[in-house]
């Protein structure tokens, strides 16, 4: 979540180069993420160069999630800076006291997240003011036609006895 908002504050070009100027020596930082194999590795040189303009040379520590309790117990361990779960753990980081609320005041590219994202989660429950979304999907259901005499309309199907042992999860 957090490793989002960063770049949800990114600025434009001039005021990269102006804040550049500003920073004759960089300040060594490390960031300790903690995600989902390959999620983070894709944008951590434009992340690095962004920081570079602001005067921070970064480096990362990057720990593999291992399930989603992971990211709970690697931030209540305070092992962590930037994590990236699914949204639904957010309610679980809230009710532990393991996030803060994000101040839109800091999050000036926020109105740029997609409208829809921002109005489905307020629909969905009051999470938002912890949530710096950048992209949602479906999530997709497939099945066997000739395991299904009707196909599945929901997750439902899912929890059904009638397939226990019979389901896979990828």
């Amino acid at each position: 979540m957090l490793c989002t908002t960063l770049f949800l504050g990114c600025s434009n070009q001039e005021e990269d180069a102006t804040l550049a100027q500003d920073h004759k020596e960089l300040e060594a930082i490390t960031l300790r993420i903690h995600a989902w194999t390959g999620y983070a590795e894709p944008i951590l040189t434009a992340f690095q160069e962004h920081m570079k303009q602001r005067g921070f040379a970064v480096s990362f520590d990057i720990q593999a999630a291992s399930g989603p309790e992971s990211f709970v117990d690697a931030l209540a361990a305070d092992k962590v800076d930037l994590i990236s779960p699914a949204h639904d753990l957010a309610q679980t980081f809230i009710q532990k006291d393991l996030v803060q609320p994000l101040d839109p005041q800091l999050l000036p590219s926020l109105r740029q997240v997609n409208p829809l994202i921002i109005q489905r989660l307020k629909k969905s429950d009051d999470m938002i003011s912890y949530l710096a979304p950048i992209t949602f999907g479906p999530y997709a259901l497939a099945y066997r036609r000739d395991a299904f005499p009707e196909p599945p309309t929901s997750y439902r199907a899912l929890w059904d006895l009638s397939h226990s042992g019979k389901i896979s999860i990828a």
